[in-house]
C-alpha cells in the first residue's frame, strides 16, 4: 500500500502519463490497464473520469459496446454542475449508438443533449437518426428545435466604420482580423451548414412531394432568426429541379429572385444564364450573365457564362 509520506499527485501524474503514451504509441492495451490501476484505487479522487479515455481507446479498436460502457460509467462519476463534460461525453455515447445502427438509442442521447444544451451538431445529429427511422414527424420537430438554437454570436455591424476617427478605424479593422472573429465566422458557419444540410436531406421525404417538403422548410426558416438562409434552400431546390431534368421549374424557382440584390440572386442569375445557353438562348444567357455581375462582381460563374456567351 501507499504510505503517509507517499506523493499520490506525482503517482497519479506519472501514471496518467505512461498511460496517455501508451496510447499515443498505440500500445491499447497497456494504456487500458494502467487506466484501471488508477480508477481502482480510490484514494485517486476524480479518477473515474478517466474512464472517457478508456472509451476513447476502444472506439479506436472498434468496441462500441465497451466504449459505451465505459462513457457511462464516467457519465456515472460527473455531477450535473459539470454540464459541457456530460453533454461531450452523451454526444460521443450518441455517435457510436449511430454507429451500431441503434438509431433509438442514438436519439436518446442527442435529445437530451437539445433539452439541456442546444447546439447544431447534435441537432443535426439528431435529424439523421430520424431520417433512417422514417419518421417524418420527428425529422420535422428536430428541424424546428434545430432552428429554435440561439447563435451566440455579436451583430456583422459592430466591424463596419461608423465614423472618420482613423484610430477608431484601425481597431475596428483589428478585431475584424482577429482570432475572436475567426471563431464566430467558423462558429456561423457552422451554424448555416447544419441547417441548410438537415433541411436538404429531409426536404425530399417529410411531404408527399419533392416541391412541398422544400417548401415547408423554407417556410420554417422564414419563420426563424434563420431566415437569410431560406434563399440558399430555394437555390437549391431549383440545382435538384435541373438534376431531375424539370427545367421549367427550376426556371420558375430561379425567377423569383431576380428582383433581389444579393449574392443568392447572383447565383440563381448564373445558373438562370448557363441554362439559357444550354438551350441556345445566348442573347438571354447574355443578359443573365451581365445582371450576376451586376450584382455580385466577384461571382466568377457569372464571368465565367459571359464568356461563353462572347
Amino acid at each position: 500500500g501507499l504510505s503517509d509520506t507517499h506523493n499520490l499527485d506525482l503517482t497519479f501524474s506519472v501514471l496518467f502519463n505512461l498511460a496517455s503514451q501508451y496510447a499515443a504509441n498505440e500500445m491499447y492495451s497497456e494504456a487500458i490497464n494502467t487506466y484501471l490501476v488508477i480508477t481502482k484505487n480510490r484514494m485517486f479522487h476524480n479518477a473515474n473520469k478517466l474512464k472517457v479515455n478508456i472509451g476513447n481507446i476502444y472506439v479506436k479498436l472498434g468496441q462500441y459496446p465497451k466504449a459505451i460502457k465505459m462513457y457511462r460509467m464516467a457519465l456515472d462519476q460527473v455531477p450535473n454542475t459539470h454540464k459541457d463534460l456530460r453533454i461531450k461525453i452523451m454526444h460521443n455515447i450518441g455517435i457510436l449508438f449511430v454507429k451500431m445502427g441503434q438509431f433509438s438509442d442514438a436519439c436518446s442521447s442527442f435529445e437530451y443533449i437539445m433539452q439541456e444544451k442546444p447546439d447544431f451538431k447534435a441537432g443535426l445529429h439528431a435529424i439523421v437518426c430520424y431520417y433512417a427511422m422514417d419518421d417524418k414527424d420527428r425529422m420535422k420537430q428536430g428541424f424546428q428545435m434545430l432552428l429554435e438554437v440561439i447563435l451566440d454570436i455579436d451583430d456583422e455591424d459592430k466591424y463596419i466604420p461608423t465614423s472618420e476617427d482613423p484610430m477608431s478605424n484601425l481597431v475596428l479593422e483589428a478585431i475584424r482580423t482577429d482570432s475572436l472573429h475567426a471563431l464566430e465566422k467558423q462558429i456561423k458557419r457552422e451554424a448555416e451548414r447544419s441547417i441548410l444540410t438537415a433541411a436538404k436531406l429531409i426536404a425530399p421525404v417529410i411531404e408527399d412531394n419533392f416541391t412541398a417538403g422544400y417548401n415547408w422548410c423554407v417556410e420554417a426558416i422564414n419563420n426563424s432568426v434563420y431566415a437569410p438562409l431560406a434563399g440558399d434552400l430555394e437555390i437549391n431546390k431549383a440545382v435538384t429541379f435541373l438534376k431531375q431534368k424539370e427545367i421549367s421549374q427550376a426556371m420558375d424557382t430561379l425567377k423569383t429572385f431576380q428582383r433581389k440584390e444579393s449574392k443568392v440572386a447572383s447565383t440563381a442569375a448564373s445558373n438562370m444564364a448557363f441554362v439559357h445557353f444550354l438551350q441556345g438562348d445566348v442573347e438571354q444567357a447574355e443578359k443573365c450573365g451581365e445582371l450576376a455581375r451586376e450584382v455580385d462582381g466577384y461571382n466568377a460563374a457569372a464571368y465565367v457564362n459571359l464568356g461563353n456567351c462572347s
